[in-house]
């Protein structure tokens, strides 16, 4: 990983700290603009996650970025809704004794986790596309 996509990973994760301490705090308070009935703020939550993780993907992506950022929104949302389901399912919120913030650690490790995967393949697929070219050349 070059410097600047390390520096650009250590601004995001800030960013996204932020962002996850403004709503978490909103959501703590019960400020109306966080709940959409009895969902306990997890629906902006599920929003938040998506539209941090589409972020990610286009600003820490090398190529084809708007596929990126829409792959990016889909896998976010998918991120989501596992790390909901995950955290509700076997009550891992007793242990940080925080619903919503074990819910966006889960779900960010999941989608920068999932990023990384793709982008490793992607990276070997270039290098294995070079090494054929090269190949071909020498012949």
């Amino acid at each position: 990983m070059t410097k600047v996509r390390l520096l650009k990973l250590f601004i995001l994760v800030v960013v996204m700290a932020i962002v996850i301490c403004y709503i978490n705090a909103g959501i703590k308070a019960y400020d109306m603009r966080f709940y959409s009935g009895k969902d306990d703020g997890a629906f902006v939550i599920i929003e938040s996650i998506s539209i941090i993780s589409s972020f990610f993907y286009l600003i820490m992506s090398r190529k084809y970025r708007i596929i990126h950022f829409f792959g990016g929104l889909l896998i976010g949302l998918i991120s989501s809704i596992i790390s909901y389901l995950f955290v509700s399912a076997f009550y891992i919120d007793k242990i940080l004794n925080d619903f919503e913030l074990t819910f966006y650690i889960l779900g960010c490790v999941i989608f920068m986790s999932v990023f990384f995967f793709i982008d490793r393949i992607i990276e070997s697929r270039s290098i294995k596309k070079a090494d054929e070219t090269d190949k071909s050349t020498e012949r």
